[in-house]
Parts: C-alpha cells; sequence; structure tokens
C-alpha cells in the first residue's frame, strides 16, 4: 500500500504529464528523513543537457505591469500570493488543483521573520534581526493590501511564492510545478541552472558535472548571501561561496567574500585582517564554540535553533578565513567540520 507521500507524488507526476511537463526527471520521496522530497534522475543527462521542460501553460505566471516595481514593496509577490489563493478557492473548477494539493509543501518555509524575538537574537547580528523585523512588516502590508478572507492561508501562500518564483528575463515571474520540487546545490558542486524562454516554456538544464540516472536532480539557486537564504528560503545551505560579510574599517565599511581569502594568510592587507579579527571578537560566543553547539545539538532541537547556530558558523568562518588561520582567533578551516 502506498504511503501518503507517495501517493501524493503518483497525482502530482500524473498531472504534470496531463499538462505537458516532459523531461528526464521525476518527483522523489524520502519517508525515512522525514518525507523530505526532491527530483531525481530517471535517465543518464549530459552537461547542459534539458532535464525537465515545463510549458508556460502549465505555471501560475504573472507578467506586464503586475510585475512592475512600483516601490519597493515588490507587490507582485503579494499579488501572485493571492493568485494562489484563487485558484485555491476554484477547488476541483481549477487547473492547478493537484499541484496546490499535492505540489506545494503542507508548510512554508520557517523564515526568521516568523522566529521568536528570542531566536532572531540568537543570529548574534542586529543588522541582519532588524532586516527580518522588516520583512515581517513586508509581509504585513501585503495582507493589508491584498485583505485576504484567510490571512494565515493568504500568509503560507505569500512565503511559498518568496521561496519558489523563479524570474523571467523580462520581468515576469513564475510558479514552476515539478521544477519548484528540485533542491538547491550551488553550480561548482552539480547545481543545474533554469531558463525562462518566453512564449515557450521554462527549463530546467544539468549543471557542468551532469546528473547520472538514479542521481538527485539540483539546482543553483543563485549567487545569494547566507542572509538572502535564510530570510527568503529557511535554510544555510553548506558551503555558500557567494556569502559576505560587512566588516567596519576605519571610517567605513567594506563587503568581503571568499574571493579575498588567500588559503591560509587571510586577507593581503593588514589592517582588514585586523579589523575582522576585532569583529570576531565582539560576538558572544566563538566560532569554535559555535561548532561545538552545532556538533552536541540534540535531535529534537528547534529548526530556528539550528539555523541561528549554522549562521552563525557560515559568517564567522568567513571572518576567520579572511584574518588567516595562522592567527590565534582563526584556527581551523572554514570547511573542516562535520555538523551535520
Amino acid at each position: 500500500m502506498l504511503s501518503a507521500s507517495h501517493s501524493k507524488q503518483n497525482d502530482m507526476m500524473g498531472w504534470a504529464v496531463a499538462r505537458g511537463i516532459q523531461g528526464k526527471a521525476e518527483i522523489c520521496c524520502d519517508d525515512m528523513a522525514g518525507g523530505g522530497r526532491g527530483l531525481i534522475a530517471t535517465q543518464d543527462c549530459a552537461p547542459g543537457e534539458v532535464v525537465l521542460r515545463v510549458p508556460l501553460s502549465a505555471t501560475l505566471r504573472l507578467e506586464g505591469d503586475c510585475c512592475a516595481t512600483e516601490n519597493e514593496d515588490d507587490n507582485w509577490a503579494g499579488t501572485l500570493a493571492s493568485k494562489l489563493m484563487w485558484e485555491k478557492k476554484l477547488g476541483s473548477s481549477s487547473h492547478f488543483e493537484t499541484y496546490l494539493e499535492n505540489g506545494l509543501p503542507d508548510e512554508a518555509p520557517l523564515t526568521p521573520c516568523r522566529w521568536t524575538s528570542t531566536e532572531r537574537l540568537a543570529l548574534q547580528n542586529y543588522t541582519f534581526v532588524e532586516e527580518s523585523r522588516l520583512n515581517a512588516e513586508w509581509r504585513t502590508r501585503q495582507v493589508l493590501r491584498n485583505q485576504p478572507s484567510n490571512v494565515v492561508e493568504y500568509l503560507k501562500m505569500l512565503d511559498l511564492v518568496c521561496s519558489r518564483t523563479l524570474k523571467g528575463r523580462s520581468g515576469s515571474r513564475q510558479l514552476v510545478p515539478v521544477m519548484d520540487i528540485a533542491n538547491h546545490a550551488p553550480s561548482e558542486t552539480g547545481g543545474g541552472h533554469f531558463q525562462v524562454v518566453e512564449n515557450d516554456a521554462v527549463y530546467l538544464i544539468a549543471g557542468s558535472r551532469g546528473v547520472n540516472a538514479g542521481e538527485p536532480v539540483l539546482m543553483d539557486y543563485g549567487g545569494r548571501s547566507v542572509d538572502d537564504f535564510l530570510m527568503h528560503y529557511g535554510f544555510v545551505p553548506d558551503r555558500c561561496l557567494s556569502d559576505c560579510v560587512l566588516v567596519p574599517i576605519e571610517a567605513g565599511h567594506r563587503t568581503l567574500s571568499w574571493n579575498d581569502c588567500q588559503g591560509y594568510n587571510g586577507h593581503p592587507e593588514a589592517g582588514v585582517r585586523q579589523a575582522c579579527e576585532d569583529l570576531l571578537m565582539t560576538f558572544p560566543t566563538t566560532l569554535e564554540e559555535d561548532v561545538a553547539l552545532l556538533n552536541e545539538l540534540p535531535l529534537d532541537a528547534s529548526e530556528a535553533t539550528r539555523n541561528a547556530l549554522q549562521y552563525r558558523y557560515a559568517k564567522k568562518s568567513l571572518l576567520a578565513s579572511v584574518v588567516g588561520m595562522q592567527s590565534s582567533s582563526a584556527r581551523r578551516s572554514a570547511f573542516s567540520f562535520n555538523h551535520v
């Protein structure tokens, strides 16, 4: 007898085929890992090959004036969330009923705007805490603007939209069934990329390593910082080489990334190394202490607690690498800990 997760998977794939979604991948469920989902290759895919094609008629799409950036509020997200609410209200009359019921997660990502104030303070970054608060206010403004009949359901749809929408070159935004189940991996570790061909379809292209049949099909979500991943997707990726930190140096600030680290020697400028070392000293816990907390984290620890620790680890690892591994405050390599 099929489990509920596998039944949903089969219903979703049947719907996808009927809507013209084609390719060399299918949805997979991992009941042993708590029911997590992803895409798995059904055939070998060479680098640059199309793994999945989703016709625009099978997407939930906004374009034209709906996507115009009238102000900093990005109201397109609220509009698309309202569209999801409308499709859900249509029930069996909606072409997207199966996608709404079986294609979308049961829960929206647990982003920091939904954490408690205590959980947000555990990030040890007051700037990011403030950004999370502003993000929560933005969500409230979208509710006031769109006046949904069910606020809780609308906020769930809004968070799903923010974490799953793909943007086309023309500015269009679309939720892309099946493709939006692909998990993240940076391009350097095999993540593929999407391509929106206007008036045609959305394509998922295999990464530079290709994909063998039976392997996960992964997609690079873009060159984002750890802050961006956590704010909009609700997770902290491993080895986020696109991450950066803002460091106060003399009278101003400098943005530093992994590209500014020169092996064990850190940054070539002594002043920059010292500024990062000074910043590391301001945190209430050290990098080594955070690693120990991650390794000792109980299995029943909250998702927010785990993500806060991983966030701190990512930021302090980057700072320590800029300082240089030979410094007493940066004793270990950024990626040498097995904390998963």
